[in-house]
């Protein structure tokens, strides 16, 4: 009777155990997940920044930098992307300069990653902004999450850019 007694302990030991382990690696997994899309936001956006027009225009809202100086002005509401002309198009056809529709409306909330949401755009200048002259900086990106038992945390990934 007493071994049976002590097998038993043992047993729910070693229960509450794996639960600990399981619920830790549920965690870690979303963590993973949550961790891996913003990454895949970040490279997304730096992506659409590449193109020097399109980082102009997103950098400017009506033609007024985002910044002046290195003081932050407003913040940056919109991004754009280049879309380059058909191939069917004439010969010096433009390409054209649209805002991205999956940031037009914040927070975004990437399908399949929950607890995630993109909840803004910062910028900052690391040179003056001149006429006629690159703009140099950084944008950042503002994240809200939730990840098992914390409610919200803040993340802030960003890139350099020049454009």
């Amino acid at each position: 009777m007493v071994e049976l007694m002590i097998a038993a302990g043992l047993l729910a030991g070693l229960t509450i155990v794996f639960l600990q382990l399981t619920k830790q690696q549920n965690n870690s997994s979303r963590d993973f997940a949550i961790n891996n899309e913003i990454e895949i936001i970040r490279q997304d956006i730096a992506n659409f920044m590449k193109d020097s027009q399109a980082c102009g225009k997103t950098m400017t809202s009506d033609g007024t930098a985002v910044f002046d100086s290195v003081t932050f002005k407003k913040p940056v509401t919109k991004i754009f992307k280049y879309s380059p002309p058909p191939a069917t198009a004439a010969p010096g056809t433009l390409g054209t300069l649209d805002e991205v529709e999956r940031y037009k409306t914040l927070p975004y909330k990437p399908g399949g990653v929950v607890g995630l949401k993109l909840t803004g755009f910062e910028a900052k200048a690391i040179q003056p902004v001149v006429a006629n002259k690159k703009i140099e900086g950084s944008l950042i990106l503002n994240f809200s999450r939730s990840i098992g038992d914390q409610k919200m945390r803040r993340d802030r990934r960003g890139f350099l850019l020049q454009c």
